[in-house]
């Protein structure tokens, strides 16, 4: 195997978030196999970092026999190494693509995002020599909207097994406890989550919300506040550090995942890894994964999901919930970092191969 240089953001070691739990998952997993690797991190706050990482990624245009993977934290990082590729042809190079930021941008804020934006990210897909998905829902999606099929490879993201609860959970059916870890955004549907609730409540069925992540959308926030003032089951709870809120899917029924668009949405794994199974849409990359009725739900936004999402709810009442719960966790065990390490090293041992 080819020395290895990884290219990723971490801002914070100890609690990364989003794709940075990925980049987290990797350098421990070439750790303990004792792969030869670079960690260039991406991450800048300051001038002289933005420097330094300039002049480590124009070192690469004079490396050999190397496999350079950068992951997608903005477009910026892999669009200089895409150009160093054009030139210095003897390395191999894979972009992980966490995100499409031109359709999330446009879900989130209802605008189409800058021309100059749109073309950077147009190009970078279209040109990237390698392109790592982390879903298939990813890679249908490319080869729909940017016509971009050959040398496009999945591997699903990972959670800590170290994190998995081992003790299946019983818990008082007074009130079902739904939960969601997306914050307040319109991408994640927290008004349509809101609408839901404001459904159930006219339908008496015993149901809370409590809504965990921060706020991507400020004009949004205010509307949500307006909504939901003096309705005492839904709940706005801020951003929590991780073990807690790990703690907070173990003590709900459901988690609510009823995203408009996710490339994955990682929150789902870790729900299940609690054994609380999860409530997701078609529209995220998760869902794939997802047995319905078995290991959790799958529903349609553009249909009536608040009456198939009440129905899901019904099951709180069955003895087969728990059988759910216990399956949910069985999936979430499948997806540890050593199984994404080792689908990285055969992605790249193929490729070596053309």
């Amino acid at each position: 195997m080819k020395k290895i240089v990884l290219i990723g953001e971490i801002n914070n070691y100890d609690k990364p978030s989003g794709p940075g739990n990925v980049v987290k998952n990797l350098l421990i997993e070439f750790e303990k196999n004792n792969m030869n690797y670079i960690f260039i991190n991406s991450y800048c706050d300051n001038l002289i970092k933005k420097i330094l990482l300039f002049l480590k990624l124009f070192t690469l245009f004079f490396k050999r026999n190397l496999i350079i993977n950068v992951h997608s934290f903005g477009y910026s990082v892999p669009l200089i190494v895409n150009f160093i590729s054009k030139f210095n042809k003897k390395n191999k190079y894979f972009l992980t693509l966490h995100g499409v930021f031109s359709i999330e941008q446009k879900i989130e804020f209802g605008r189409d995002i800058d021309y100059k934006i749109l073309k950077k990210e147009e190009k970078l897909i279209s040109e990237f020599p390698n392109i790592i998905c982390v879903s298939n829902y990813l890679k249908k999606y490319l080869d729909k909207n940017f016509k971009r099929n050959n040398n496009v490879y999945v591997v699903y993201n990972s959670i800590d097994l170290g994190k998995i609860k081992k003790i299946p959970k019983k818990l008082d059916n007074k009130v079902i406890r739904l939960i969601s870890a997306g914050g307040i955004s319109n991408r994640k549907s927290v008004l349509e989550m809101v609408n839901l609730i404001l459904y159930l409540n006219k339908k008496n069925v015993n149901v809370s919300l409590e809504i965990y992540g921060g706020i991507s959308n400020s004009r949004l926030y205010s509307e949500f506040n307006s909504i939901v003032s003096g309705i005492n089951n839904i709940k706005y709870c801020g951003s929590i550090n991780f073990d807690e809120l790990l703690d907070k899917y173990y003590s709900s029924h459901f988690l609510l995942a009823l995203t408009k668009f996710d490339t994955f949405n990682l929150t789902v794994l870790e729900s299940m890894g609690q054994f609380t199974p999860a409530i997701v849409s078609n529209k995220a990359g998760v869902s794939e994964l997802i047995c319905h009725g078995k290991n959790g739900y799958v529903v349609d936004l553009e249909t009536n999901y608040f009456s198939n999402i009440e129905k899901v709810l019904d099951t709180v009442f069955d003895d087969n919930y728990y059988n759910i719960c216990n399956n949910a966790n069985d999936l979430a065990k499948k997806f540890s970092s050593r199984q994404m390490f080792e689908r990285y090293i055969e992605v790249f041992e193929i490729n070596m191969k053309k």
